[in-house]
């Protein structure tokens, strides 16, 4: 995110805004994930990156009061994470906005955050599909000009989610003491709240040689952090 002068582009737009609505609703949040890997390692955003990342307990604030302070600044809810720990948003001019609710496993050892992602190949490629007009990425130019067989697609899917078929859940785990302390940390002119213990968190999420870039990473499958099961994840 550099120029030829060296210079760093400023922050995403819908980045900015949130943090900045978060702040000011004194909203117990802190940047996480591949969100987190770009500000400490690069002080910026990773370019490749779609997404911003950020974390709530989940018994802090409810899905619902973030879903109505989202909408009244823009933002529309692309998912509501079913009776999963996230929700989606998307706003023109800027990247997707991840919400993410963490929680403590039962012991209090461990915080954890539920995902659900594609149970195969063939599950992965129906939402592909069943989005066409919004895809970006690998195969954009052939899947968008089978936008018009998407209601199509969107029916298999609902079908195939009904039989309870179509997902498996996975999840993002970190240990519950390296998210005790946080602090507020400029950036940009922006005040954004990170963990204290972010580089171990990283070091737990993406592995020691995180301060590579990985342009290609798969956190499902190459985060040490991540679990990942046929039921509910545990």
């Amino acid at each position: 995110m550099s120029d030829q002068s060296g210079r760093k582009e400023a922050l995403d737009p819908n980045f900015i805004e949130v943090i900045t609505l978060l702040n000011l609703h004194d909203i117990p949040y802190w940047v996480c994930h591949g969100t987190l890997l770009g500000l400490v390692r690069d002080a910026q955003l990773i370019p490749w990156d779609h997404d911003i990342d950020i974390a709530v307990w989940a018994d802090s604030v409810s899905k619902t009061v973030l879903i109505e302070l989202m909408a009244t600044h823009g933002y529309n809810l692309k998912s509501d994470g079913e009776d999963y720990d996230f929700l989606q948003f998307t706003k023109s001019g800027g990247r997707e906005v991840d919400i993410n609710f963490y929680r403590l496993s039962e012991d209090l050892n461990m915080a954890y955050s539920e995902w659900f992602i594609s149970r195969s190949r063939f599950t992965a490629l129906l939402h592909t599909l069943s989005n066409a007009k919004i895809h970006s990425g690998r195969g954009e130019w052939i899947i968008k000009r089978l936008d018009f067989l998407s209601s199509m697609f969107r029916y298999l899917v609902n079908m195939l989610k009904r039989r309870g078929v179509f997902y498996k859940s996975a999840g993002y785990t970190t240990p519950a003491n390296l998210l005790k302390e946080f602090e507020l940390v400029e950036m940009s002119g922006l005040i954004i709240r990170l963990p204290r213990a972010r580089e171990i968190i990283l070091d737990y999420v993406y592995g020691k040689d995180w301060r590579i870039p990985k342009p290609q990473f798969n956190w499902e499958k190459e985060s040490p952090s991540t679990r990942v099961s046929n039921s509910r994840f545990k």
